[in-house]
């Protein structure tokens, strides 16, 4: 047993590394999310440059479609990696790691393919997939910080 009075314990780079290991897992999804954002992003510019609108969709339905793609992503994606970083430090497994972000990257891919084409069930899927990657992350990481 550890005398209390000799403070906490010495904390060595090796404490940190497991995490670290699977926040570089993380890292491989976030920068491929991060380019399927640039990928959003590149159609509604163009649409707004070559119809010259500045703001919002004018009465352009493609656009504002893409537009809602493009936003939906930006509402939900930051969370879920945030979340699944947070699953991380409180325990996670590289196992968990790579099923939430390929479950995040399908999800995502077929919300946006959906959002184009009107597709109902195609955008459910979509968001139940979002949705689960989100609870799973906040789940885990409430169990392992209580744990």
């Amino acid at each position: 047993n550890r005398d209390p009075r000799q403070g906490p314990p010495a904390t060595t780079w090796k404490n940190y590394m497991p995490a670290f290991n699977l926040l570089q897992i993380l890292a491989l999804y976030a920068a491929l999310l991060g380019l399927f954002y640039i990928a959003l992003s590149i159609p509604i510019i163009r649409i707004r440059r070559g119809k010259r609108i500045s703001l919002g969709a004018g009465d352009d339905e493609n656009l504002r479609r893409r537009i809602r793609a493009h936003a939906n992503f930006a509402e939900y994606v930051p969370l879920a990696l945030i979340l699944i970083a947070c699953a991380v430090i409180t325990g996670a497994n590289a196992w968990f790691v790579h099923a939430c972000g390929i479950v995040l990257i399908v999800g995502r891919l077929c919300h946006a393919r959906a959002i184009y084409s009107d597709t109902v069930p195609l955008r459910v899927c979509g968001m139940i997939a979002t949705f689960g990657v989100i609870v799973a992350a906040s789940l885990f990481t409430l169990v392992g910080f209580f744990a």
